[in-house]
């Protein structure tokens, strides 16, 4: 039956294709990140893939030159697509949350006050690796460090690093298998 309709729909942080054959038939399926910049590119005539995939390449070449291993790396980047999309100039809904991690109230004031740029993210990403150092709620940052199995770790990052409000803890680990996946 040929589709009437495709419309990109976007729940909360939930992205869906709906598809809607008939006026009595839906067909919905979740998408990937990767999907969605096909959306954008398509909607916006820009190259959004390569946008995408340049933040997440230099992300992930960052963090694993810097040490961190890839399952640890995968799990930052989950949590970060979910709190910036890897943006580094995302500015939470609410005004408070900046950058890639979404820096908030006292971590966003340092870290405007450390950094010469704090809209790039490299300096950005010097700024995650020192606060990888200490930022950790209690107990949080042995199980991240010590785990091989994403889910684990993405879970570890959120609950003891980002310590997110309300977490959206599938899409972190999508996210997180995702970019593990793409980077073997």
């Amino acid at each position: 039956m040929k589709k009437l309709l495709k419309l990109l729909v976007v729940l909360g942080v939930f992205e869906y294709f709906v598809y809607i054959t008939t006026p009595f038939e839906m067909n919905i399926e979740a998408i990937t990140p990767v999907e969605i910049a096909h959306s954008i590119e398509a909607s916006r005539g820009v190259n959004a893939e390569r946008d995408l995939r340049t933040n997440a390449d230099k992300i992930y070449y960052y963090l694993t030159d810097k040490g961190i291993p890839h399952t640890q790396t995968c799990a930052i980047m989950g949590n970060l697509y979910q709190e910036s999309r890897l943006n580094e100039n995302c500015i939470e809904s609410n005004g408070i949350g900046f950058g890639i991690v979404q820096w908030s109230f006292e971590r966003r004031t340092q870290l405007f006050n450390e950094l010469e740029n704090p809209y790039d993210l490299y300096q950005q990403l010097d700024f995650l690796i020192k606060e990888l150092d200490y930022q950790w709620t209690r107990g949080y940052k042995e199980i991240f460090y010590s785990t091989e199995d994403i889910e684990e770790a993405t879970r570890a990052f959120c609950n003891g690093f980002e310590r997110a409000g309300i977490p959206m803890m599938d899409t972190r680990i999508r996210q997180a298998i995702y970019y593990s996946e793409f980077y073997k």
